[in-house]
Protein backbone atom coordinates (compact mmCIF):
# COMPACT_ATOMS: atom_id res chain seq x y z
CA UNK A 1 0.00 0.00 0.00
CA UNK A 2 2.73 2.34 0.63
CA UNK A 3 4.15 1.69 -2.67
CA UNK A 4 0.78 2.40 -4.38
CA UNK A 5 1.06 5.97 -2.36
CA UNK A 6 4.33 7.14 -3.19
CA UNK A 7 3.39 6.12 -6.87
CA UNK A 8 0.17 8.32 -6.63
CA UNK A 9 2.62 11.47 -4.83
CA UNK A 10 4.69 11.16 -7.61
CA UNK A 11 2.28 11.21 -10.50
CA UNK A 12 0.45 14.17 -8.60
CA UNK A 13 4.34 15.91 -8.42
CA UNK A 14 4.91 15.13 -12.40
CA UNK A 15 1.34 16.60 -13.13
CA UNK A 16 1.73 19.79 -11.22
CA UNK A 17 5.47 20.16 -12.81
CA UNK A 18 3.95 19.57 -16.71
CA UNK A 19 1.05 21.71 -15.97
CA UNK A 20 3.09 24.67 -14.60
CA UNK A 21 5.48 24.28 -17.31
CA UNK A 22 2.99 24.35 -19.78
CA UNK A 23 1.26 27.46 -18.33
CA UNK A 24 4.74 29.09 -17.97
CA UNK A 25 5.58 28.38 -21.40
CA UNK A 26 2.54 29.34 -23.05
CA UNK A 27 2.59 32.68 -21.40
CA UNK A 28 5.81 33.62 -22.19
CA UNK A 29 5.06 32.69 -25.99
CA UNK A 30 2.04 34.89 -25.90
CA UNK A 31 3.91 37.56 -24.60
CA UNK A 32 6.57 37.12 -26.91
CA UNK A 33 4.09 37.02 -30.01
CA UNK A 34 1.62 40.27 -28.44
CA UNK A 35 4.78 42.61 -27.43
CA UNK A 36 5.49 45.57 -30.21
CA UNK A 37 9.60 46.21 -30.52
CA UNK A 38 10.85 48.76 -28.67
CA UNK A 39 12.64 50.72 -30.91
CA UNK A 40 15.96 52.71 -29.93
CA UNK A 41 14.80 56.52 -30.36
CA UNK A 42 18.53 57.46 -29.53
CA UNK A 43 20.45 60.03 -31.67
CA UNK A 44 24.09 60.83 -30.72
CA UNK A 45 25.49 64.17 -30.24
CA UNK A 46 28.37 65.23 -32.25
CA UNK A 47 31.68 67.54 -31.22
CA UNK A 48 32.88 69.11 -34.40
CA UNK A 49 34.86 72.78 -35.29
CA UNK A 50 36.02 74.52 -37.89
CA UNK A 51 38.78 77.21 -38.07
CA UNK A 52 37.75 80.26 -39.87
CA UNK A 53 40.07 82.65 -41.43
CA UNK A 54 39.37 86.13 -41.91
CA UNK A 55 41.90 89.01 -43.69
CA UNK A 56 44.30 88.78 -40.68
CA UNK A 57 42.71 87.17 -37.69
CA UNK A 58 42.16 83.55 -36.62
CA UNK A 59 38.86 82.11 -34.95
CA UNK A 60 37.20 78.52 -33.89
CA UNK A 61 33.25 77.88 -34.74
CA UNK A 62 32.03 75.03 -32.64
CA UNK A 63 29.95 73.16 -35.90
CA UNK A 64 28.70 70.85 -33.49
CA UNK A 65 25.12 70.27 -31.84
CA UNK A 66 26.65 70.47 -28.08
CA UNK A 67 28.44 73.23 -25.87
CA UNK A 68 32.01 72.20 -26.68
CA UNK A 69 35.20 73.45 -25.23
CA UNK A 70 38.11 74.16 -27.90
CA UNK A 71 41.41 74.23 -28.37
CA UNK A 72 44.56 74.94 -30.84
CA UNK A 73 47.57 74.55 -32.26
CA UNK A 74 49.47 77.12 -34.79
CA UNK A 75 51.84 75.93 -36.73
CA UNK A 76 53.80 78.38 -38.91
CA UNK A 77 55.78 77.82 -41.77
CA UNK A 78 57.56 78.89 -45.13
CA UNK A 79 55.32 77.67 -47.90
CA UNK A 80 56.03 77.65 -51.75
CA UNK A 81 54.21 79.98 -53.63
CA UNK A 82 54.25 77.33 -56.27
CA UNK A 83 53.11 73.70 -55.00
CA UNK A 84 50.99 74.42 -52.23
CA UNK A 85 51.62 72.17 -48.98
CA UNK A 86 55.66 71.97 -50.09
CA UNK A 87 57.20 73.37 -46.99
CA UNK A 88 60.88 74.69 -46.92
CA UNK A 89 63.60 72.61 -45.16
CA UNK A 90 63.51 75.13 -41.87
CA UNK A 91 61.05 77.17 -40.35
CA UNK A 92 60.53 80.65 -39.58
CA UNK A 93 62.84 82.32 -36.61
CA UNK A 94 60.17 83.35 -34.36
CA UNK A 95 61.48 86.70 -35.06
CA UNK A 96 60.60 86.50 -39.19
CA UNK A 97 56.80 87.21 -38.40
CA UNK A 98 54.60 88.53 -35.08
CA UNK A 99 51.61 86.92 -34.31
CA UNK A 100 49.23 89.19 -32.63
CA UNK A 101 47.09 86.71 -29.93
CA UNK A 102 44.02 87.02 -28.12
CA UNK A 103 45.01 86.33 -24.48
CA UNK A 104 42.14 87.45 -22.79
CA UNK A 105 39.85 84.87 -24.02
CA UNK A 106 42.31 82.31 -24.77
CA UNK A 107 45.40 80.54 -22.38
CA UNK A 108 48.12 78.88 -23.81
CA UNK A 109 49.28 76.04 -21.94
CA UNK A 110 53.31 75.66 -22.86
CA UNK A 111 53.20 71.85 -21.67
CA UNK A 112 51.05 70.61 -24.36
CA UNK A 113 51.81 73.58 -27.17
CA UNK A 114 47.91 74.41 -27.19
CA UNK A 115 45.67 77.57 -27.02
CA UNK A 116 42.41 76.60 -25.13
CA UNK A 117 39.57 78.86 -24.92
CA UNK A 118 38.77 79.94 -21.76
CA UNK A 119 34.52 79.05 -21.87
CA UNK A 120 32.58 76.82 -23.84
CA UNK A 121 31.41 77.49 -26.76
CA UNK A 122 28.09 77.11 -27.44
CA UNK A 123 26.70 74.83 -30.91
CA UNK A 124 27.12 76.62 -34.19
CA UNK A 125 28.93 79.89 -32.46
CA UNK A 126 32.59 80.54 -32.61
CA UNK A 127 35.15 82.03 -29.92
CA UNK A 128 36.48 85.27 -30.01
CA UNK A 129 39.68 85.76 -32.29
CA UNK A 130 42.72 83.48 -31.22
CA UNK A 131 44.93 85.34 -33.80
CA UNK A 132 43.71 88.87 -34.24
CA UNK A 133 46.88 90.05 -36.85
CA UNK A 134 49.79 88.64 -38.96
CA UNK A 135 52.91 89.94 -39.88
CA UNK A 136 55.61 89.31 -41.74
CA UNK A 137 58.89 91.10 -40.49
CA UNK A 138 61.48 89.82 -43.19
CA UNK A 139 61.52 89.09 -46.92
CA UNK A 140 60.41 85.58 -47.53
CA UNK A 141 62.70 83.37 -48.95
CA UNK A 142 62.65 83.00 -52.47
CA UNK A 143 59.34 81.04 -53.82
CA UNK A 144 57.97 80.84 -50.20
CA UNK A 145 55.25 82.34 -48.71
CA UNK A 146 54.49 82.80 -44.81
CA UNK A 147 51.92 80.11 -43.83
CA UNK A 148 50.00 79.98 -40.66
CA UNK A 149 47.81 77.01 -39.72
CA UNK A 150 45.54 76.15 -37.02
CA UNK A 151 44.35 73.15 -36.04
CA UNK A 152 41.78 73.10 -33.98
CA UNK A 153 39.64 70.55 -31.37
CA UNK A 154 36.69 70.82 -29.84
CA UNK A 155 35.38 67.90 -27.20
CA UNK A 156 31.74 68.21 -25.28
CA UNK A 157 31.44 70.35 -22.06
CA UNK A 158 28.01 69.56 -21.08
CA UNK A 159 27.87 66.20 -19.12
CA UNK A 160 31.60 65.90 -19.81
CA UNK A 161 32.03 64.03 -16.35
CA UNK A 162 33.49 60.09 -17.04
CA UNK A 163 32.57 57.09 -14.88
CA UNK A 164 35.54 58.59 -11.84
CA UNK A 165 33.58 61.70 -11.82
CA UNK A 166 36.21 63.53 -13.26
CA UNK A 167 36.13 65.88 -16.49
CA UNK A 168 36.24 64.30 -19.69
CA UNK A 169 38.70 67.29 -21.13
CA UNK A 170 40.74 66.69 -18.41
CA UNK A 171 41.44 63.03 -19.19
CA UNK A 172 41.53 63.65 -23.07
CA UNK A 173 43.47 66.59 -22.94
CA UNK A 174 45.69 65.91 -19.46
CA UNK A 175 44.68 69.69 -18.62
CA UNK A 176 42.65 70.97 -15.95
CA UNK A 177 41.71 74.73 -16.77
CA UNK A 178 38.35 74.90 -16.87
CA UNK A 179 37.17 74.43 -12.86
Amino acid sequence: MKKTIRVKHLALILSLVLILSIAVGGTIAYIAMKTNPVVNQFDGSYVTSRVNVSDDTIDVTNTGDVRAYIRAAILVNWESTSSKGVFSGSAPASSDYTLTLNLTDWHYDSATGFYYYKTAVDPLATTNDLVTDIAVNVTPPAGYSLCVEVVAEAIQADGDHDVTGENAYADAWDISLYG
